[in-house]
């Protein structure tokens, strides 16, 4: 009765040397999908799932009508953990996600799957960091995402911009990004403001819109961390403000 989409979950669980328990109560009859119930628990240790190596993993989950749920959802990792909860339809391509995280936002990605993991393409992250996230992800046309997080880390950013901390809000819904309440330290000065990625009335191009204020920004270290050559032949302090 399982869906060829919570088969291919499923799969990508990778037993090491570390204990499994599960518990499960099922009912019904399996020759209806609509008509088997399932609850049960699990805890696991020293496993890959998605070929993202995990220390630990506990969770409580339920199948009904071809709707699942994984609850009370704890996975350790040496540098954190993410808690929370996911669910979805064994049929379907979205999933609806509300987590916290002090784990490697990338790890977690991966964990999830591809269709989560493609939305953090150019973020590093080198520090701790916390994440809140909640909504749906869309991994099969991406129409239907639409998710909100709030971001609070250190040593972290996107392509080649750094924040030694920073923190935001973001959400993403309609192919458009919008970051608020952006506030951090970087290149030794203060950083804040909000930005805003969306794709033109075609759609065939994408546009943003900024609005930022700097203070005491170190321009040796900014040049630097972009990449040119000679910086060492500019020294002082940015402050400037744009809308």
């Amino acid at each position: 009765f399982l869906s060829s989409n919570l088969v291919e979950y499923v799969g990508a669980f990778v037993a090491r040397d570390g204990p499994i328990t599960c518990h499960a109560d099922i009912s019904g009859q399996t020759r209806r999908p609509d008509a088997v119930w399932i609850t049960g628990g699990v805890q696991a240790s020293n496993f890959s799932w998605n070929a993202v190596p995990v220390d630990s993993a506990q969770a409580r989950f339920g199948y009904a009508n071809g709707l699942w749920a994984v609850d009370d959802l704890t996975v350790t990792r040496p540098e954190g953990a993410v808690s929370g909860r996911l669910s979805g339809c064994a049929d379907g391509t979205t999933l609806a996600i509300d987590l916290t995280s002090t784990a490697d936002p990338l790890a977690i990605a991966r964990l999830i799957g591809p269709g989560v993991s493609a939305y953090l393409d150019g973020f590093h992250f080198v520090g701790p960091m916390r994440i809140a996230a909640r909504g749906i992800v869309d991994y099969g046309t991406g129409a239907l995402t639409d998710i909100r997080a709030e971001v609070d880390g250190r040593e972290w950013g996107y392509a080649p911009f750094h924040l030694e901390r920073g923190s935001l809000k973001a959400a993403y819904k309609n192919s458009r990004f919008d970051a608020t309440d952006i506030r951090g330290l970087a290149y030794e000065g203060d950083v804040s403001g909000q930005a805003s990625f969306f794709p033109d009335a075609a759609g065939s191009n994408y546009c943003y819109s900024l609005s930022a204020k700097v203070a005491d920004v170190n321009l040796n270290t900014l040049l630097q961390s972009l990449g040119y050559k000679g910086q060492e032949d500019y020294e002082g302090l940015i402050a400037s403000e744009c809308v």
